[in-house]
C-alpha cells in the first residue's frame, strides 16, 4: 500500500478518534450540569426538609400544649360540676389519654382521697351509678361543643337516669352552660328544665298510614309541633294549662 494512503487511512481515524472525543465531551459537559443541577436540587431539598422538620417540631409542641390547656380546662369543668352536684363528696377528677386501639380516646376517671393524700380513680359509673357517668358526659360535651366554636348544643335525655332531687341540683350548670351556648334538649323529667328561664316545644306523635303495606306498623307515624311557649323559671305548662 502507498504510503500516500496510508497517511489518508491514519488522517481519517485521527479525524474519526477527534470526533468521538468531541461526541464524548460533550455527553460529559451535559452529564456534568446535570448533575450540577441535581445537586442543587438535592440542597434545596434538605433545606426544605430541614425546614418541615423544625416546623412539625414546633406544631408537635404546640398541639401538646394546646391538648394539655383543653384537658386542663375540661378536668376543671368536670371536677366544678360535681362539686355543685355532690358539694360533700370531694371528687378529683383525672382524664387521660387511651390510643390504644389506634384511635384517640380520652378516659375519664373520678376518685376520692384517701387520708394519706393519695387518689383512688376509678370510673364514675363505680361511684354514683349511671347518673355520675351521664352528667360527667353531658359537661365533655357542652365544653366540647363550645371549644368548637358551634352556635348551639342538642341533648336528648341526656341525664336521663337521675332522680328529681339529683336534676334539680343541676340548674347552676344549666344557667352556666346557657350563658356561652344555645341549648336544645329533649327532657321528659320536669325536674330538669323546671328551675329555668325556657321556650318549651312541645311535640305530638300521630299515627301514619296502617292501610300502607310498605311500612312497618311499628315505625308508621310522624311528629309535628303542637305549641311553642315560653315560660320562666319555676312555670310548669301543665299549670298553666288548667
Amino acid at each position: 500500500m502507498a504510503r500516500s494512503q496510508l497517511l489518508e487511512r491514519a488522517v481519517g481515524q485521527l479525524d474519526s478518534m477527534l470526533d468521538n472525543a468531541k461526541i464524548n465531551n460533550e455527553k460529559k459537559r451535559v452529564q456534568e450540569l446535570a448533575i450540577a443541577e441535581l445537586s442543587e436540587k438535592v440542597v434545596e431539598c434538605q433545606q426544605i426538609y430541614g425546614i418541615i422538620i423544625k416546623l412539625l417540631d414546633r406544631l408537635t409542641k404546640h398541639a401538646a400544649a394546646f391538648r394539655k390547656t383543653r384537658k386542663n380546662q375540661l378536668t376543671l369543668d368536670v371536677k366544678r360540676v360535681l362539686s355543685l352536684v355532690f358539694p360533700d363528696e370531694g371528687f378529683d377528677v383525672n382524664i387521660d389519654w387511651d390510643a390504644s386501639r389506634g384511635k384517640p380516646l380520652a378516659k375519664v376517671l373520678t376518685g376520692l382521697p384517701n387520708p394519706d393524700g393519695s387518689i383512688d380513680w376509678c370510673a364514675p359509673k363505680n361511684i354514683h351509678g349511671e347518673f355520675v357517668k351521664q352528667l360527667i358526659g353531658f359537661t365533655v360535651l357542652v365544653n366540647i361543643v363550645v371549644m368548637l366554636n358551634a352556635s348551639f348544643f342538642y341533648g336528648d335525655e341526656a341525664l336521663n337516669s337521675g332522680d328529681d332531687d339529683s336534676l334539680l341540683t343541676t340548674k347552676p350548670i344549666i344557667d352556666k352552660f346557657r350563658e356561652v351556648i344555645q341549648m336544645i334538649v329533649v327532657e321528659h323529667k320536669s325536674a330538669f328544665y323546671s328551675d329555668i328561664d325556657r321556650r318549651e316545644i312541645c311535640l305530638r306523635k300521630l299515627p301514619g298510614n296502617m292501610n300502607d303495606s310498605t311500612v312497618n306498623a311499628k315505625y308508621s307515624g310522624y311528629v309535628e309541633i303542637s305549641k311553642t311557649v315560653d315560660l320562666k323559671a319555676g312555670e310548669l305548662l301543665e299549670e298553666l294549662e288548667e
